[in-house]
């Protein structure tokens, strides 16, 4: 019974651990040509709460190939347009203690989506690359986890002046 229980304990944590609610999964890239110096913002994760969850985002880190660049990540609330769509990367605040409030148990769809927007700033030339993001936030008031993923892989190539194209990315 001992052993049942054992293997019933890792199956659960197994799944818990592999559980990246509440990031949206990957969907794009995004190839941007920069101005060494110049900074190139790009939303490159989408979360989505459940009905009545409430997020306190903690810090962001890049994953990637970033050596000769800095990275700043923002908060990005949807907000609507003149049109009435939703749309993300528009309006940026500072990420760390950021609290998502729950959406209403009724509320469903884009107006519960938030954005994480990665600011890449190249200090050389060169081509840099966010294929992960480590995102540190808080559920509900609970402990801090911690979630990897990304929506739009961003590929960031720098010069001086800035190149015209920085090519098709290549997957990861």
């Amino acid at each position: 019974m001992r052993c049942l229980t054992a293997l019933a304990l890792a199956i659960l944590l197994s799944a818990c651990a592999t559980d990246s609610y509440p990031l949206l999964g990957t969907g794009a890239s995004q190839a941007n040509p920069v101005a060494v110096g110049s900074s190139v913002p790009a939303v490159v994760l989408y979360l989505q709460p459940r009905p009545d969850d409430r997020l306190e985002l903690v810090s962001a880190e890049a994953i990637g190939s970033l050596d000769g660049a800095d990275v700043r990540f923002f908060f990005s609330p949807s907000v609507t347009d003149g049109l009435g769509n939703h749309v993300i990367g528009e309006r940026l605040e500072p990420l760390v203690g950021v609290v998502v409030p729950a959406a209403p148990a009724a509320s469903d769809g884009p107006d519960r989506t938030v954005g994480i927007v990665a600011e890449v700033t190249p200090r050389r030339a060169g081509s840099f690359s966010i294929t992960g993001v480590r995102l540190r936030l808080r559920i509900n008031g609970g402990r801090e986890e911690v979630r990897t993923g990304i929506t739009t892989r961003l590929y960031v190539c720098a010069a001086t002046p800035a190149p015209t194209d920085c090519g098709v990315p290549e997957s990861p």
